[in-house]
């Protein structure tokens, strides 16, 4: 089976519920984590996510990079969708606890089921639009990243302190508009790649339409449903 990036990030993650607007919590002493505070506050009332994407793949054994462009959407609870555009494209639907996974240039479809609970990896994708900071630090130790912080950016760097529930990621890097607190790149590492996502276009509680979360493949496609595996 050939997988993208996106398929392999989401093979197995839980859409998890954005913050509930509540009490400011109280400072607890490290920027970081006051930032993602910040960050959890600004979404507190999101809905619903839309952006574009340029990703860049390294593969360091092999120093081999490849791009590829796409956009994904999210709406609240837990329908997801992301679609590649490139020659080699997928198209990924999360939702009624399955992930469906289009590969048009294999004339396949892939269906899995998708892990839930508090013990289910987290989507990294939105990591970076106010998941629950005490839900984050779970998983991840975090601190500002001073190399890639300037007057205008603010890094933070997740340290993973649970490979399995971050997708087998070492670290993830996500660099933040000071100004909108929203992510602009996010800086993914494993043993094997490098993985750099560029952001553009985010949109927070777009209206988006019903169309984009139906699964839509022509005839001739050969489906594969491990979810009942």
């Amino acid at each position: 089976m050939r997988f993208t990036f996106l398929s392999l990030l989401f093979l197995t993650i839980a859409i998890p519920a954005f913050a509930q607007k509540g009490p400011a919590p109280p400072e607890v002493g490290n920027p970081a984590i006051d930032y993602l505070h910040k960050v959890e506050a600004k979404n507190s009332e999101t809905k619903a996510l839309q952006a574009e994407f340029r990703q860049i793949r390294r593969d360091i054994l092999f120093d081999d990079t490849v791009r590829s462009d796409g956009a994904f959407w999210y709406e609240a609870p837990d329908r997801f969708r992301a679609s590649y555009d490139s020659e080699h494209g997928s198209d990924i639907w999360m939702m009624d606890g399955k992930i469906i996974n289009y590969l048009p240039d294999l004339k396949q479809v892939e269906i899995f089921a998708q892990e839930s609970g508090e013990e289910a990896p987290v989507n990294q994708l939105l990591l970076g639009f106010g998941i629950e900071v005490e839900r984050i630090l779970k998983i991840f130790e975090v601190a500002i990243d001073d190399n890639l912080t300037n007057k205008d950016e603010i890094a933070i760097v997740f340290d993973s302190k649970d490979l399995r529930r971050s997708m087998e990621f070492e670290q993830i890097t996500i660099v933040f508009d000071k100004e909108s607190v929203e992510p602009q790149q996010l800086i993914l590492k494993n043993a094997e790649s490098i993985i750099t996502v560029y952001l553009d276009h985010v949109k927070l509680n777009p209206k988006i339409k019903e169309k984009v979360f139906e699964t839509d493949w022509p005839g001739d496609v050969e489906v594969l449903d491990y979810s009942k595996s």
